[in-house]
This record gives structure tokens, C-alpha cells and sequence, in this order.
């Protein structure tokens, strides 16, 4: 049943789903082209404060683009209410909630692969002035950490989609960062507690370059899917108390 539920997501909203992908092939081609285009010469011509601003924004763009698309199927269900005509069906919530944990998973998979596709045209273009930056930008450790980024995001945000609704429930996340941010901030300003947590962060990307690349991952991988479990744990619970 779970994975019915999930192949059920991908063929009832495929013209959505091909419309989104499509949006953001064709917005992050454009960037590329944009932003690594508007100079086609080397770093040592004065390619350098592009590629600084270029590497980031591609990677913003590529993030923020995944995690929407991640959240594809929950807008479609808000927009149509269909929580509703689920609940008259004889489909445990908690499976419903399962389903949306694996395919926004998914969706965040497929939406780096088209956004990393979408590099390709300006690489045949550009890729001989910026060959250096398009082995960065394809270099798989990248992508897979980015990855790891959208489900653990999703991983704490998720529960609150499911307890107030997909508008509420980002509205409140958003409260809660806007919040944290904030009071980070103000912590900041402190220059001995700002110098103890750079003390703390050097010491702990020292200890982290010291663990194999295989292991790092590894680990990282199980604590992601470990706070998934966790949180569609969490968001079962909320869902069944949650009036529809």
C-alpha cells in the first residue's frame, strides 16, 4: 500500500511534476548562462570575483529550487484539499505520511539531477574558460551534501506541515528561523562567546577532517535518516490528532 501511495503521487500529478522540473531547468540554464556566460574569458583575465559570486548563487538557487519541488505534492494536496478526501478512504494516516516522507525524498533527487542537467548548455559553451568551476559545480560530494541538507530540512519541518497545514505550517517554521537567527545574533555580538564558538567550530572541523570520507558519509547518511524516522514518527502523531 505505501508504495502504491507513493507511484499513485507521481502518475495522478506527472503534468505538474514535468511543468515544475521543466520551470526549473529552463531558470537555472538561464543563470548559468547569465551569470558564467556575460564573461566567457579565464580566472587569470578577471574571471575571479564572478566565480565567487557565481558558485554560491548556483548552489542557492539549486537548494531553494529542490526543497520547493520536494514540497510538490503537499502544495497540490493543500490547493485541492485533498487531506479531506483522504480521510473518507480506508488508508491509515500514518501510511499517508510515509508516503509523502519517500516521494518528497524523491522529488528532492530529481530536482538536483535536472537542475545539474541544466549546467550543461553553458558547459559546452563556456566550459573551457571555467573548466575549473564546472568541476566543482559536478563534483558528487557536492550534490550528495546538498541532499543530505533537503531532507534533514525537511526532516525538522515536515512535522509542522502535518500538525497546522502546508501555509500555517511554513509560516511557523519560518517564525521559529526568522527567531533563531535572531537571537544568534544577538549572542554574536558578545566577542567572547563569538570567539569561543569559532574555537568550538575550527576544533570540530579539525576532529572532522581526521574521519575517513567513506566513514563521514556513512555517518551522515544514518544520522539523516535516523532524524527522518524520527520526525515522520513525529508527524504520524500529529496527523492523527489533526482535524481534516
Amino acid at each position: 500500500m505505501l508504495f502504491r501511495l507513493v507511484a499513485k503521487d507521481f502518475r495522478a500529478n506527472g503534468l505538474y511534476l514535468a511543468i515544475s522540473l521543466g520551470i526549473l531547468f529552463v531558470l537555472n540554464a538561464i543563470l548559468s548562462f547569465g551569470v558564467l556566460g556575460s564573461e566567457s574569458g579565464p580566472v587569470s583575465a578577471g574571471g575571479d570575483a564572478k566565480l565567487t559570486v557565481a558558485i554560491p548563487m548556483f548552489f542557492l538557487v539549486s537548494v531553494l529550487g529542490s526543497k520547493v519541488a520536494s514540497l510538490l505534492f503537499l502544495k497540490i494536496d493543500d490547493m485541492s484539499d485533498s487531506n479531506t478526501f483522504f480521510a473518507s478512504l480506508p488508508v491509515k494516516r500514518k501510511e499517508l505520511v510515509k508516503a509523502r516522507y519517500i516521494s518528497s525524498a524523491i522529488l528532492a533527487c530529481v530536482a538536483l539531477v535536472v537542475l545539474l542537467l541544466a549546467t550543461l548548455p553553458a558547459y559546452f559553451i563556456y566550459g573551457a574558460s571555467y573548466s575549473e568551476t564546472f568541476s566543482l559545480l559536478h563534483y558528487p560530494a557536492f550534490w550528495c551534501i546538498f541532499l543530505l541538507f533537503i531532507w534533514f530540512s525537511n526532516s525538522i519541518s515536515f512535522p509542522f506541515y502535518f500538525r497546522f497545514g502546508l501555509a500555517r505550517g511554513v509560516f511557523t517554521v519560518v517564525i521559529i528561523q526568522v527567531l533563531l537567527a535572531t537571537a544568534m545574533v544577538i549572542i554574536l555580538l558578545d566577542p567572547d562567546v563569538r570567539e569561543g564558538i569559532l574555537d568550538f567550530a575550527e576544533g570540530a572541523l579539525d576532529w572532522i577532517n581526521t574521519i575517513h570520507i567513506a566513514l563521514l558519509g556513512l555517518g551522515s547518511l544514518g544520522i539523516t535518516l535516523l532524524l527522518m524516522l524520527g520526525s515522520a514518527m513525529l508527524s504520524v502523531k500529529f496527523y492523527k490528532v489533526r482535524d481534516l
